[in-house]
């Protein structure tokens, strides 16, 4: 199943609070993100990670760090940029077992950032199965105490 066949509802949020996504995947078409990167003048690496995080990096505008210390950067950005999404492999997933982690999002901005990374995963054909998952972290900052009380009834 591909990512673009979940659906996600327009839901109101609380626009200050933060949040973080962890994405797993479990394959994309390595040749579909190789043959765009160089349609567009840049270099495809020999590993599919980082393959994968140029293409996202420079599909998006967005720093995608891969794994041992490898990070994509467009010339744009600066290595400083703290501002970045780390890519990496997972083994508690099947197939090819990537993770794609955000860095801390927040209010449109962020929603946005996801929706570009998101449709990027899509032009690859990113696939997920039961395996994976999509982890979303929420900043407790101002969450009322009858609000924390709820959610841990809910887990009880």
């Amino acid at each position: 199943m591909t990512i673009r066949d979940r659906k996600v509802k327009n839901i109101n949020f609380n626009q200050s609070r933060t949040f973080g996504v962890e994405l797993e995947l479990t394959g994309y078409d390595t040749s579909k993100a190789s043959d765009w990167l160089h349609s567009n003048g840049h270099e495809a690496y020999s590993t599919d990670l980082k393959i994968l995080a140029d293409f996202l990096t420079y599909k998006t505008g967005l720093t995608v760090n891969g794994n041992s210390g490898y990070r994509s950067t467009t010339p744009n950005q600066s290595e400083s940029n703290t501002a970045r999404w780390d890519l990496k492999t997972d083994g508690s997933v099947g197939g090819m077992g990537l993770e794609l982690v955000s860095h801390i999002l927040k209010g449109n901005e962020g929603l946005s950032e996801l929706k570009e990374i998101c449709s990027a995963l899509n032009y690859v054909d990113a696939t997920v199965n039961t395996s994976s998952g999509l982890h979303v972290h929420h900043s407790r900052k101002n969450f009322p105490l009858s609000a924390e009380a709820q959610l841990m009834m809910l887990y009880n």
